[in-house]
């Protein structure tokens, strides 16, 4: 967030740096993982929508290799305090913003309480095993769970599972899923689960 590192603790902070990150799958890789995810602290806060440096990144990342497979399985973004669409590039799923999970109270750039930041998403993704040894993990099922945080209750609701509480909430789960969607991702396998 344009913050400087605490000085001399420039372990505290991983700045985003697309060769360091592809070393660390690469290596990871190379350590036995099966499946390499990275999480990245990426995005504009407030902005449904990807932006450029995230599309960039995650085409550059997922089209890296480590041998015969991807560097990377799976990209789980946070930071946009909102749900950012979902999408598969070159074969790998990335989720560019999951939104808040749990958070009080949130307030936009402009100083406004803003629902949004209490609107989030749960990605689910299944891998498979491959049939030979050495074969990539690949994806079997893709699933996200709209979700939403109720301050005053100060718990998570799944809001497929809380339809029944009226029309308010059913119109908060379809927004959150036309935005997930919002880059074709249902083409490609992604479904709404319980």
């Amino acid at each position: 967030n344009g913050f400087p590192l605490p000085p001399g603790q420039p372990w505290a902070v991983n700045l985003i740096d697309e060769t360091k990150i592809l070393a660390d799958a690469r290596a990871a890789r190379t350590a036995g993982a099966d499946v390499v995810v990275v999480s990245l602290h990426w995005g504009t806060e407030w902005q449904d929508a990807p932006d450029d440096t995230q599309l960039t990144l995650a085409r550059d990342l997922t089209a890296a290799r480590s041998g015969d497979r991807p560097a990377i399985d799976l990209i789980l973004g946070t930071h946009a305090h909102v749900p950012q669409a979902y999408e598969k590039i070159n074969g790998t799923w990335v989720v560019y913003g999951m939104g808040a999970q749990v958070a009080g109270a949130m307030y936009n750039d402009q100083g406004v309480q803003d629902p949004r930041g209490n609107q989030s998403t749960l990605g689910r993704f299944t891998f498979t095993e491959p049939e030979e040894s050495g074969g990539r993990w690949e994806v079997s099922k893709a699933e996200f769970i709209p979700q939403l945080f109720d301050i005053d209750a100060g718990r998570v609701i799944n809001l497929n599972r809380a339809l029944a509480q009226g029309a308010e909430l059913r119109g908060v789960r379809d927004r959150i899923r036309d935005i997930v969607l919002s880059r074709g991702a249902a083409k490609d396998g992604l479904t709404m689960g319980e």
